[in-house]
């Protein structure tokens, strides 16, 4: 699903220039679960964001799903990343305006997927996810916990094969991350291929491997 090979990414802080990625290689097998696992500082949503192709290495290749991302133009990765993968952030990322099921509905709409019946599907995956009884809210009036959970629901909105995952229960308190874990596992078992970043270690216990990221670079795999 995801190669890597010598994948570097640099950034100027400043009057300095940061290595945030350093010759970095990464294997993900179709349908594993991996864990990326370092401070914060380490690159660990660097590679995330060179994985999805929101950013793009200096050096070094990036094969994700078939997908050379080096030979994408923006449009086309932007398209690509529609149908193939989702993303969960730490901070939600929902649209403060659209309500819960506008969100989820939201990814669909902008594929223009023929049929078009978002907003049914969109209320159907907010139920998969717990959600069914908030479909209406904004943002503003959910948790913490229940704006992850519809963050989930949009990321899967478009079926992709792939879930990104950066922090996802970092914002959270302890149940409510231990809640939207059990999301994660539960989309993985489905067959979805899973990286998911955390400096918790206890977190990172749950996928099936663990890859540990320091300065930019791989230091161990298990």
């Amino acid at each position: 699903m995801i190669i890597l090979r010598d994948v570097t990414r640099t950034y100027r802080l400043g009057s300095r220039q940061v290595r945030a990625l350093d010759r970095v290689t990464l294997t993900v097998a179709e349908g594993e679960f991996v864990a990326v696992v370092g401070p914060s500082g380490s690159g660990k949503s660097t590679l995330l964001h060179v994985i999805s192709g929101i950013d793009r290495p200096e050096s070094g290749e990036v094969l994700v799903a078939g997908t050379a991302i080096a030979q994408r133009s923006e449009n086309d990765l932007a398209r690509w990343r529609g149908q193939t993968v989702g993303i969960v952030f730490q901070f939600f990322q929902l649209l403060p305006t659209l309500t819960a099921v506008e969100n989820v509905a939201l990814p669909m709409e902008l594929r223009g997927d023929s049929g078009g019946d978002y907003r049914n599907r969109a209320r159907r995956l907010l139920a998969q996810v717990g959600m069914s009884a908030r479909v209406d809210h904004l943002p503003s009036e959910l948790s913490g916990g229940e704006q992850q959970r519809v963050a989930i629901a949009r990321a899967i909105a478009n079926r992709p094969s792939l879930l990104l995952a950066d922090e996802p229960t970092g914002n959270l308190d302890a149940d409510s991350g231990a809640e939207v874990l059990s999301l994660i596992r539960q989309l993985h078992s489905r067959g979805m291929t899973v990286v998911l970043v955390t400096h918790d270690p206890r977190i990172a216990a749950q996928a099936e491997r663990v890859v540990h990221i320091f300065n930019g670079r791989i230091v161990e795999r298990h």
